[in-house]
C-alpha cells in the first residue's frame, strides 16, 4: 500500500486519488460505530 501511495504521490497530478483513497475507509468506520457493526461488516 505504501509503495503504490508513492507511485500516485510521483506522479503529482494523481495525488487528488491517494487523497480519496485514504479518508475513504474512515468514513465507513464513524457510521459503523454511529449505526451498527451489522452495516459494515467488511471493515472489521
Amino acid at each position: 500500500m505504501l509503495k503504490q501511495n508513492a507511485v500516485l504521490e510521483s506522479s503529482g497530478t494523481s495525488n487528488s486519488h491517494p487523497i480519496e483513497i485514504i479518508p475513504a475507509p474512515l468514513p465507513p468506520r464513524i457510521d459503523k460505530l454511529d449505526l451498527s457493526p451489522a452495516k459494515h461488516p467488511r471493515i472489521e
